[in-house]
């Protein structure tokens, strides 16, 4: 006598079209595993990045309350020290930065390259000075009152 009919999971053997779909439905989630796992790791990648600069700017940041001191972009100049043979760097910035005149002022200096000793003595003589420091005569006939420029090239 049967009481009734009911549904119980069992195994069954598969059909070659289902073996296909299945194997299929693998292939396409390997596929969506393996893009899982990149972008997995692509993210942990820019995440480790992104802790490490905010780690490095921590440091740099650390170090600066420290110490008391920064560094950043300063106007400077070059100057030729003639007498030193030198040039130097010095730079423009105020003194709240930097308090010690002397500290504030030089930056480095180097030693003067020949083409730029050279220009030292070109600018001396354009000034009206010898090597020794003594004047040199600068008047020109075209300076002097009464001159005529057409009479210096006259015969006679």
């Amino acid at each position: 006598m049967q009481v009734g009919t009911l549904e119980k999971t069992l195994p069954c053997r598969l059909t070659r079209e289902e073996k296909e779909e299945r194997g299929q439905e693998v292939a396409s989630l390997i596929q969506d595993i393996e893009t899982a796992d990149k972008i997995e790791k692509e993210r942990k990648k820019v995440a480790k990045q992104a802790i490490e600069a905010d780690e490095a700017t921590v440091a740099k940041l650390a170090e600066e309350i420290s110490t008391g001191m920064t560094r950043r972009e300063v106007k400077c100049e070059e100057l030729r020290n003639e007498e030193a043979a030198l040039m130097e760097i010095r730079r423009l910035d105020d003194e709240k930065y930097w308090p010690d005149k002397k500290k504030r002022d030089l930056v480095s200096s180097r030693p003067l390259k020949p083409a730029e000793q050279q220009i030292s003595l070109i600018t001396d003589h354009e000034r009206g000075r010898e090597d020794d420091g003594t004047e040199t005569a600068t008047a020109t006939p075209q300076s002097e009152e009464g001159f005529d420029p057409e009479s210096a090239f006259e015969e006679g």
